[in-house]
């Protein structure tokens, strides 16, 4: 699950955060590849739920800032950040998509283009054509849909050779969105 969020305040003391999370934020100890698929899964599931282009941090508030995200084509982009001051920057940098309004005075790398992160659409075409979910999303509400669309993904990235994720980590997130 997922340390921290960020998101707009008011949608946070209405009890509708999910769909106003703007950033994931993984924090660990050590940061290990072995806990690489873990941020990607939660990032994945961020931009099913978010009504924004949300990106993930996965850092050890140290030396190790990871950023991540999607682009149009629904591809994960990784920069490694190795400076606090730099990754504070890139989060404001992100929140506002405009290096402008940032407050601090570091320099960052200007190929570093997480504020022009797209909101990627999670649309899964089942190839059975006799029982099509999507036929299925008129009569569902939104919740409904969107818990669907976890759980899918969930279980595509299970299934995927190289990328194990936890039983428990997936029956964890499984069972918020049904």
């Amino acid at each position: 699950m997922t340390d921290a969020v960020i998101m707009n305040l008011g949608f946070y003391k209405a009890l509708d955060y999910r769909s106003e999370i703007r950033a994931v934020f993984e924090l660990k100890k050590d940061v290990l590849e072995s806990h690489i698929h873990q941020a990607i899964a939660e990032l994945i599931v961020a931009n099913i739920v978010s009504n924004y282009a949300v990106f993930m941090v996965f850092t050890d508030l140290n030396k190790a800032w990871l950023f991540y995200w999607f682009t149009n084509d629904k591809q994960v982009v990784m920069s490694q950040i190795e400076t606090s001051g730099e990754a504070i920057t890139i989060i404001e940098r992100a929140l506002v998509r405009s290096s402008i309004a940032t407050t601090t005075t570091t320099t960052v790398d200007p190929n570093f283009l997480i504020e022009m992160r797209p909101k990627v659409k999670f649309d899964f075409d089942d190839d059975n054509d006799i029982a099509n979910m999507k036929d299925m999303f008129d009569d569902m509400t939104e919740k409904e849909i969107t818990g669907w669309k976890v759980r899918r993904a969930l279980r595509l990235l299970q299934n995927t050779p190289g990328f194990q994720l936890d039983k428990d980590y997936v029956d964890m997130y499984s069972s918020m969105y049904s």
